[in-house]
């Protein structure tokens, strides 16, 4: 699966991390370590990012943002859910929640050994409710929210609801295809309901930056995207893993998103951290509302509130998004000015996953800080620019 990653001055070590508690044994989470060249010795204290994935999606699906951030110096640990990717199945149709899948991911940090105190964290849609629950039970380095809402309460509008429909009348009716034909089936076809959701036609139609590896036809993003899929399809099929979700995975993670919900007391012990965070909205975002994401922003009084011109999906904008996260990053480390950040923020920055992909966004950067009051919006532009 390395060749879907673009920064070849990085390696990726693949492992598995035992889960248990005290009356089951819960099956394992695979995880994979992307590292740096040449890779730090244990004296430098290597600068880690810990990457949680959203719903019915592989750890894989980061690659842009593994090849941004290892191009940086960054060591990223991916993984896959349990429920999805080569991670084991959960044990019941009701078998998950978000804060038994935050339980995991914490599991599998103490595996490696790396502190939380001095590893920064990112979560996306549903990786971003676990994040919210890892916050509440550790201390990070700092904290990046992207796409994601404090309660499920209405998180879906209804065109979210359509597609979990959607996605799960296709789920039954491509096992039944494969019954009959177990060679019908890519993963590039299984993701047209998914894509169709998650990104918008403009950005499918654009140029990627990409040629194609055998024709050196100009690729667009969605053939880009179909290339990418079916690598991660075909590799996972290749190795005797499942390449498609099972249903019970699916349904387990349904079920954990529709009863997320950081209580008062839970939110109150995240501000008491205060850890610095970062919350991102998308304005066509389909699947979590983007009121939510501004809901969240307001309770939380992150660092930054950064509004992209996307779906839900952390592909279509991922340069600006990385460079936003970025930022962030900087600012805990290093204590740096964010206005600092804001010549690559504008587009001056570079990135090894092809730019041209990402110039139809818009990015709004907002700083915030404490509300006067519960109707105020405590969080002002620090920049705009047109990608």
């Amino acid at each position: 699966m390395e060749d879907i990653y673009n920064n070849k001055a990085c390696t990726h070590t693949d492992g598995i991390c035992p889960l248990a508690n005290v009356s089951h044994d819960l099956g394992h989470l695979h995880y994979t370590i992307h590292q740096p060249l040449p890779v730090p010795t244990q004296s430098l204290q290597p600068n880690k990012i810990i990457a949680v994935m959203g719903f019915a999606t592989d750890g894989a699906i980061w690659f842009n943002t593994v090849d941004y951030f290892t191009n940086k110096g960054f060591t990223v640990l991916t993984f896959d859910n349990r429920g999805c990717g080569q991670s084991s199945d959960p044990l019941s149709y009701f078998g998950l929640s978000i804060y038994g899948m935050s339980q995991d991911a914490l599991t599998l940090l103490d595996y490696l050994g790396w502190a939380t105190t001095s590893t920064h964290l990112i979560g996306t849609s549903m990786g971003g409710m676990i994040s919210q629950e890892l916050l509440a039970q550790r201390h990070f380095l700092s904290a990046s929210l992207i796409l994601t809402t404090r309660s499920s309460a209405a998180w879906f509008p209804m065109s979210g609801y359509a597609f979990l429909v959607r996605t799960f009348l296709w789920y039954l009716f491509q096992t039944w295809r494969t019954i009959f034909n177990p060679h019908s089936i890519l993963y590039a076809r299984s993701t047209n309901t998914a894509v169709a959701m998650n990104f918008s036609r403009t950005w499918l139609n654009q140029r990627s930056g990409f040629d194609h590896p055998t024709t050196n036809a100009p690729m667009t993003n969605e053939t880009y995207l179909a290339m990418t899929s079916d690598k991660i399809w075909w590799a996972k099929k290749n190795s005797g893993k499942n390449p498609t979700p099972p249903l019970i995975g699916m349904v387990a993670q349904m079920y954990a998103c529709a009863t997320h919900d950081i209580d008062a007391q839970k939110m109150a012990t995240i501000k008491a951290r205060n850890v610095p965070t970062l919350v991102v909205g998308a304005l066509h975002d389909k699947m979590i509302k983007y009121e939510r994401s501004k809901e969240l922003a307001k309770e939380l009084n992150p660092v930054d509130f950064v509004t992209l011109n996307s779906g839900h999906t952390v592909i279509e904008c991922h340069l600006e998004l990385n460079q936003a996260v970025e930022m962030l990053l900087n600012h805990a480390e290093n204590g740096e000015n964010r206005s600092g950040m804001s010549s690559s923020s504008s587009g001056g920055g570079s990135s090894s996953s092809g730019s041209s992909g990402s110039s139809c966004c818009a990015l709004q950067v907002e700083e915030c800080g404490p509300s006067g009051d519960d109707n105020s919006n405590n969080c002002q532009p620090l920049l705009q620019s047109s990608l």
